[in-house]
């Protein structure tokens, strides 16, 4: 096993297909959903549902991960599954990758990702700034989420 660490978070990578990491629960509330008042929403997301639109982040559970992080990895990483545990209760999400983060970013989740945790979910208020959340990055293998099936796609 390898880790590297950017901005405080250290990636641990099992195989160049599996890694992961403990991090926060910021909320991403970009896609086809609704602002909720965001002032840095975005209606698109790195990647589209396969007929086009882009995933309600108050409807689908997904991840938005840093490219620092996607570009450690060997497959792609985008369209992947990722579970994340959150370690305060065990409980455990299948969600997508769906978005990428900022640089500087280290766990970042949809507004129903938040609420299947039953953490706030508002993307001004909302979140967890403290490091309880294991996300595991299942590189290549595409998250099926909502009834949508997601193919892996590079950054």
């Amino acid at each position: 096993m390898k880790t590297i660490t950017s901005n405080g978070t250290s990636l641990s990578i099992i195989d160049p297909a599996n890694a992961f990491f403990i991090g926060r629960a910021m909320i991403d509330n970009d896609g086809g959903g609704p602002k909720q008042g965001d002032p840095d929403h975005q209606n698109q997301l790195s990647v589209p549902n396969p007929d086009g639109s882009f995933a309600d982040a108050t409807q689908v559970p997904f991840v938005a991960l840093p490219p620092w992080m996607m570009q450690k990895l060997g497959p792609p990483v985008l369209g992947c599954l990722c579970q994340v545990v959150d370690l305060a209760t065990m409980t455990m999400v299948d969600a997508a990758i769906l978005d990428e983060a900022p640089a500087s970013g280290y766990g970042e989740m949809s507004e129903a990702l938040a609420n299947l945790f039953k953490i706030p979910s508002s993307p001004i208020s909302g979140g967890v700034d403290v490091r309880e959340f294991l996300y595991r990055i299942y590189a290549g293998v595409g998250a099926n989420v909502g009834g949508v099936q997601y193919r892996p796609q590079p950054l």
